[in-house]
């Protein structure tokens, strides 16, 4: 060591700066150079030319040591705003301040708090700025941009989501900047086509525009085609944007060598011709997920493509000629991008290397078709490639990866995610690349720790790993990595259940690791984490998001250790009150925190750990689940509802005595203003000449809706106006009949929003309900944390008459109370013809006392639409058998009903009870729409029934329901709507949906968090009822914000896609959502493949015992006087 020591003190400054240059990029080997080099600070402040500060108090000394730098980011500043510029520049006289007139580029992305003023006062400084990103600055508006405008000499402006410019703020820069080269505006969807033209008049030297995700249409491609230095276009996600406007570029923008025009849903082959066709300089295509097939005209343009070097058509349907063509004609490619595109198969891709062989970037995501047929041709032929992605290529197997290993010496980047061909043997084959340094292997599982030592033996660049469900991984393979990958930066270990403390500590050892996802290691506890979190002290972003078995005692050394950390997820781990404070406070760079379901956590704990970090926190995500018993101040309640700011302003303006003072006034409020509402509808109604059909349909619901709300609020404050304790059972009932009330005004909306045109109703009704859904809301949350129950205990629904019928629902059940039967029969030969007229022949407003009126419908087909009534309560339908008494009608949205009402039979009256029917919507999948049953019935019980439609079969509307041995069928959404339901011992049969549609089985309704709503899928078959050919069925997906489903002890066949459950529409409710399963069975419970999302969870027996009859509908309580069976519990 000395000697190195001396012979590097001889090394001329100039050397110096040559040895960093070639370090650049290698923290490793730069920290070894730095400790035999005395004169390596001098040297690097001489060399440095970029900072990224994160604590402005250093900037001036940092800028003054580092004299050569150009370029500051100050992004990741806490708190940088107008006040901290002015103490910067206008404070101290005595700081040197040369700085600022070296400053070339200038980053101030997420720096959310400066504004004009302070901008005003750092850019005048900077007098020779050159460039300049605001991306993601959430106060960026037009006075910001007028500012930017008066540094004249800006050739770069990035101001990606900056929301508030529009087009009078990108005139003020076009104007002022005219020198700009590139601009780049994505998401700033503020900017229409006026803005576009000035900027193409003014900025003639433009070389580079983005503007993905605008709102640009063809007069602004118009415009921009007349820029004729214009070398890149990125127009990604331009909802507007189709093959018209795209004509506008056929012969414009002669200097084009980039575009990319991916996601551009109303784009077509016309429009892709449009752009290629004659440009012969064209360097990138990327117009990925088109999902269309390209056409004769398209090929034919790529022909002239002779300079092309990259091309992106992820999703377009392709064939081998298309990729003879590409092959034959586009001989300079270097990066290809087929990434589920349909029709790519072997000989294709052995045609298209042949041509194509100096590919360095090869992108088969999701080609399904391959073998390893192909993958032999890529390696052979393209033995320069980088990065090959071949995720979901469920045929290859060990040999294809032979081939790699053999041939592609210089692969730096593999993915192979969910390839099941991927084993030990495979990997070691693939060790032979010894320069990879990405290697993606997650859903992997037959690997284990044997085939990661082979990749960890030879591959000692490996920057960045993803385990992620390799269930097969354990402490020996992270041994291995610790020993040979040392460089590694970015680690994937999440749901690798074997992993114990063990492993962990030889994670320790990897010093260079900046993130680590660790979600679901349930085998590590603290002592293992403590370890790790001493060793990785670089580590920057964290997940270990139901790290269950790790205490405080963890999070404390980590919060010593992980100075550097800047993002964390803490979702349902066990910390306390304690390791929050102290995690909080003591990372002192942490920008972004996930703290879910901390149920450890108190209210108070929140406080004090984001008050020790809210001065440097940018983002917080928190769900916090916290119980009555917890404290909670009466002054802090508002801040644990969804309407903190409309709670207190209504507390604050009286003198409550206490919270359930405060809870009361609330429901009378609630009750004012839902009979506002219902004033209104039925105005509306009573003047109903020219009202469209549906409008008078939607009216009908909301008055309906309405109308039962003043029910639920008037019970609810009778039950609590005279005391402050109520039992089990009636918190069960209330706590529906609350949950009930913002379902049934969302319903009332809905159907509103979707007149069509616009109407004047729409809109005078519209700021009244989402009014009164924020104060039942409020209502919702005060009970909860108001009126705990003082006992779980309580009456059994069984204080009836003495029976007099003798009737049981099935052998060895309970008898069932009767106090009244009639019989429907078709011929005459009963009491009544139709079920309408028996109906309406019950009594009105009984009690679970005088037991039920039992109507019992003889064997037919009955055409009629059946409605139960409030009024209506504890009636008892018995039919002969599943299809010999049907009840069937055809109403649908496509004749002009609403969801609500197109239902053949519903039914609101309380302890609605039916046996042995079959229930019909006959309207048909094209007719959309269409409800066999609609229940808003609480304490409602279905046996032995079937339910028979497409879309929307069965509308579980609201309140608490129970249905057991019954069968669904249905397509799109067939079991849908937000009452607390158990299906028990049912069968769920998807059927074949419409051309281009997907079955999604549950579509749950829960739209606030404290509603004790959702589906509860127990013990059930899942079976499709025909041949479905290629159509996917899923498990369901988020309707609302909170939905909220779970499949338990369920037998699920493998018609269910391996993903289980799909968006709704982009990221909606993907996070605030709750999906879970538990210990299924059959081909498609795999649960290994499932989506990732935060609002997924395979879950727990006790987690599962909370979706019980017993627990979630309180069925203990009232199912046993309905005589129908049921478990209480988890089979």
């Amino acid at each position: 060591m000395k000697s190195s020591s001396c012979l590097v003190s001889l090394l001329t400054d100039d050397l110096l700066v040559n040895i960093l240059d070639k370090l650049s990029g290698d923290d490793s080997a730069t920290k070894s150079f730095r400790s035999v080099c005395k004169a390596f600070h001098q040297a690097e402040s001489a060399h440095r030319t970029s900072l990224k500060v994160l604590r402005l108090e250093f900037l001036p000394t940092l800028l003054n040591n580092y004299t050569s730098v150009d370029t500051l980011d100050l992004s990741d500043c806490p708190r940088l705003d107008d006040g901290s510029i002015a103490a910067l520049l206008g404070g101290d006289t005595s700081i040197d301040l040369s700085w600022t007139r070296r400053l070339r580029r200038l980053v101030l992305s997420r720096c959310v708090g400066l504004r004009w003023a302070g901008l005003e006062l750092l850019l005048g400084s900077c007098t020779r700025l050159e460039s300049l990103d605001f991306s993601s600055c959430g106060g960026f508006g037009d006075r910001e941009a007028a500012v930017v405008s008066c540094v004249v000499g800006l050739k770069e402006i990035e101001m990606d989501r900056c929301f508030g410019v529009s087009d009078f703020g990108l005139a003020k820069i076009v104007v002022g900047c005219e020198r700009l080269e590139k601009l780049s505006l994505r998401w700033c969807d503020e900017i229409s086509d006026l803005g576009i033209d000035l900027l193409s008049k003014k900025c003639v030297f433009l070389k580079h525009l983005d503007i993905s995700y605008t709102k640009i249409g063809g007069e602004s491609i118009r415009s921009i085609s007349t820029m004729q230095r214009l070398e890149v276009l990125a127009m990604v996600g331009c909802g507007l944007l189709d093959d018209v406007g795209l004509h506008h570029l056929q012969d414009g923008c002669p200097s084009l060598q980039v575009i990319d025009i991916s996601r551009c849903n109303n784009v077509t082959s016309l429009g892709l011709t449009s752009v290629i066709r004659g440009r012969n300089n064209l360097l990138q295509l990327r117009a990925g997920h088109y999902y269309f097939e390209l056409s004769t005209i398209v090929l034919n343009c790529f022909m002239g493509l002779n300079n092309l070097q990259t091309i992106r058509i992820d999703g377009a349907q392709v064939s081998e000629h298309v990729l003879q063509i590409i092959a034959g004609s586009c001989k300079s490619l270097v990066d290809i991008g087929f990434s589920k595109c349909k029709g790519v198969t072997d000989f294709g891709i052995l045609q298209l290397v042949l041509g194509c062989f100096r590919l360095k970037i090869l992108d088969l995501t999701c080609c399904d078709k391959l073998t390893d047929l192909a993958i032999s041709a890529i390696a052979e032929s393209c033995r320069n490639l980088l990065c090959l992605k071949i995720e979901s290529c469920n045929m290859l197997t060990e040999k294809s990866f032979g081939y790699l290993g053999s041939c592609c010496f210089l692969l730096e980047e593999l993915d192979v995610t969910d390839c099941s061909g991927v084993n030990d043997e495979g990997l070691r084959h693939i060790s032979n690349c010894s320069n990879l340094k990405s290697l993606k292997l997650g859903h992997c599982i037959n690997i284990s720790d044997k085939g990661l030592s082979n990749i960890a033996s030879k591959c000692s660049n490996m920057i960045e790993l993803d385990l992620y469900r390799c269930k097969g991984v354990g402490d020996e393979g992270l041994a291995a990595l610790a020993m040979g990958c040392k460089k590694l930066k970015k680690l994937n270990l999440s749901y690798c259940i074997q992993i114990t403390d063990e492993g962990m500590q030889c994670i320790g050892y990897l010093k260079e690791l900046s993130e680590l996802d660790m979600r679901n290691l349930s085998k590590v506890t603290s002592a293992g984490f403590s370890y790790f979190a001493s060793g990785c002290m670089k580590l920057a972003e964290l997940d270990m998001k139901n790290c269950d078995n790790i205490t405080d005692s963890g999070f404390l050394a980590l919060s010593c250790h992980s100075k550097n950390l800047i993002q964390i997820n803490l979702s349902y781990c066990r910390i306390s009150d304690v390791g929050l404070y102290k995690l909080m406070g003591n990372l002192t760079c942490l920008q972004d925190a996930k703290l879910l379901n901390l149920t450890n956590v108190t209210m108070n704990g929140f406080d004090l750990a984001l008050r020790a970090s809210c001065f440097r926190l940018k983002k917080v995500k928190m769900l916090a689940l916290v119980s009555p018993s917890k404290s909670l101040s009466d002054e802090l309640i508002c801040d644990s509802t969804p309407f903190p700011s409309f709670c207190n302003s209504m507390r604050l303006q009286y003198d409550f005595g206490s919270i359930q003072e405060y809870g009361r006034f609330i429901l009378k409020q609630s009750i004012s203003s839902t009979e506002n509402v219902l004033s209104m509808v039925n105005g509306y109604l009573e003047l109903r000449i020219g009202l469209q059909e549906y409008t008078i349909h939607a009216l009908e619901d909301c008055q309906l809706l309405t109308s039962l709300n003043i029910d639920f609020f008037v019970k609810t404050l009778e039950s609590l106006n005279l005391t402050n304790k109520i039992d089990g059972p009636t918190a069960s009932e209330l706590l529906s009949l609350l949950s009930a009330t913002l379902t049934n005004y969302q319903t009332c909306l809905d159907g509103l929003e979707a007149i069509n045109p616009l109407s004047a109703i729409r809109i005078a009704l519209g700021t009244p309900l989402s009014d009164g859904n924020m104060l039942n809301s409020v209502a919702l949350a005060i009970f909860k944390y108001a009126w705990n129950p003082s006992t779980t205990e309580g009456r059994l629904l069984k204080d009836r008459k003495p029976l007099n019928s003798g009737l049981k629902l099935y052998p060895g059940g309970n008898s069932v109370n009767v106090n009244q039967s009639v019989v429907v029969n078709p011929d005459g030969s009963g009491d009544f013809t139709t079920i309408t007229d028996a109906v309406a022949a019950a009594p009105n407003n009984t009690d679970c006392t005088n037991g039920y009126f039992l109507i019992y419908i003889a064997a037919g087909v009955y055409e009629e639409h059946v409605y139960i009534a409030k009024s209506k309560r504890y009636l008892m339908m018995i039919g002969d058998g599943i299809d010999q008494t049907i009840i069937t009608g055809n109403r649908s949205v496509v004749e002009g009903w609403t969801t609500f009402n197109s239902a053949t039979f519903a039914v609101t009256g309380v302890g609605f009870v039916a046996v042995n029917i079959t229930f019909r919507n006959t309207a048909g999948a094209v007719m959309h729409q269409a409800v066999a049953v609609r229940n808003g019935a609480d304490l409602s019980t279905f046996y032995h029934c079937s339910f028979e439609g497409y879309q929307d079969t069965l509308y579980a509307h609201t309140l608490r329901q129970f249905y057991r041995e019954c069968n669904i069928y249905g397509t799109v959404d067939f079991i849908f709507g937000n009452a607390a339901v158990v299906f028990q011992n049912c069968n769920i049969y998807p059927r074949l949906p419409m051309q281009d549609q997907f079955n999604a089985i549950t579509a749950q309704g829960r739209t606030d968090i404290n509603q004790n709503t959702g589906t509860s899928i127990q013990n059930c078959t899942i079976r499709e009822a025909e041949y479905m050919a290629s159509a996917k069925t899923y498990l369901g997906r988020p309707w609302k914000q909170y939905s909220r489903a779970v499949y338990l002890n369920s037998f699920i066949d493998n018609l269910v896609d391996p993903a289980g459950w799909i968006a709704w529409s982009g990221d909606f409710a993907l996070n605030t959502s709750y999906y879970a399963e538990y210990n299924n069975r059959g081909g498609g419970s795999d649960t290994s493949k499932r989506v990732t999302w935060e609002a997924y969870h395979v879950i727990n027996y006790s987690d599962a015992a909370n979706f019980t009859v017993s627990n979630f509908l309180a069925g203990d309580f009232w199912l046993p006087s309905t005589g129908v069976p049921y478990n209480a519990g988890l089979f």
